[in-house]
């Protein structure tokens, strides 16, 4: 399993290596119409929790990340996290099983009037991530990594499927290795010191989560 993720992070570094290497057409850059996207398959989830392979792409342009792999024509930068809506780069403390998140000032969500994301939303994106409707499709990346996911997703399993019950879940209960410190701080704990922790924080599964998405199923128009 271990080698899997580190395939799967590693793929999505050199996507974004791929993409920055394309020659550029000799045009004007231009606004507006119609963004044409040639994929493998079709978007099988636009919801961040779940999403892969082609809405990927998409999420790359539209989700912002903990952490985010550079777009860069070398592997080796692409493929090492820089800090996104994180302040910077969290160091492993305790022996690797700690990591303190200290969240950027100044990324807003976009409501009326835009309001910052805090270390709250990032805990609650932990958090959506098994829910019983459409849950993410790389449980293996928090389930056994992260201090209590397994608990809480074994009780998130009972969980109707319905916005209610889904809201109540999420926002009644807390997994163990997930702390909010304070508006600005997130504290994660891990089971086991995991090497490429740093690389799961910055695929899209982890993006921080408005309490206004809870208002609505996963994955539903």
């Amino acid at each position: 399993m271990k080698t899997s993720r580190i395939l799967a992070t590693a793929s999505t570094a050199m996507l974004c290596a791929l993409v920055a290497s394309w020659p550029a057409a000799a045009q004007e850059p231009k606004t507006g119409g119609t963004f044409k996207l040639v994929g493998a398959g079709d978007v099988a989830s636009f919801d961040p929790a779940s999403a892969r392979s082609a809405s990927l792409f998409l999420h790359r342009a539209l989700t912002r990340t903990l952490l985010a792999f550079p777009t860069s024509a070398d592997p080796a930068i692409a493929g090492k996290p820089v800090a996104d809506l994180a302040a910077a780069v969290p160091e492993p403390e305790d022996g690797g099983l700690t990591y303190t998140i200290r969240m950027r000032g100044g990324a807003q969500w976009a409501t009326e009037p835009g309001r910052q994301i805090t270390a709250a939303d990032a805990a609650r994106g932990f958090k959506r991530l098994c829910n019983p409707v459409q849950p993410t499709y790389a449980p293996t990346y928090y389930v056994g990594i992260i201090g209590g996911m397994d608990e809480f997703c074994k009780g998130f399993a009972g969980v109707a499927a319905e916005v209610g019950a889904i809201r109540d879940y999420i926002e009644g209960n807390e997994i163990a290795g997930v702390t909010v410190v304070d508006d600005m701080t997130l504290k994660i704990t891990l089971e086991k010191p995991t090497p490429d922790f740093l690389s799961i924080l910055a695929l899209t599964a982890s993006a921080p989560v408005a309490v206004e998405m809870l208002d609505h199923l996963p994955n539903s128009p």
